[in-house]
């Protein structure tokens, strides 16, 4: 099944961990769905925080905004959902 990418941000818990958080949308049964995949990070820090060259935004890239993406979807509960590639 096809989803589409609803965006993405990167969720800093400590001065160089974080997640990355990737949200999307489906359609399954007629009706709309979203769900969110989550992969834990580690960010390389240069000099400033806005000069911070991160692997999150690397990642990022990789999905930008209506990117079609293959997901796995539960027939059985139509709202759960996993990314169906490796990340």
């Amino acid at each position: 099944m096809n989803g589409k990418v609803a965006g993405r941000e990167f969720l800093m818990l400590f001065t160089n961990m974080g997640w990355f958080s990737l949200s999307y949308t489906y359609e399954f049964g007629g009706q709309m769905r979203s769900g969110e995949l989550r992969k834990w990070m580690r960010v390389k820090r240069r000099t400033s925080l806005s000069q911070m060259a991160t692997d999150s935004m690397q990642f990022s890239k990789r999905f930008p905004d209506d990117l079609q993406i293959r997901l796995r979807v539960n027939p059985h509960q139509p709202d759960s959902s996993v990314v169906d590639f490796p990340v």
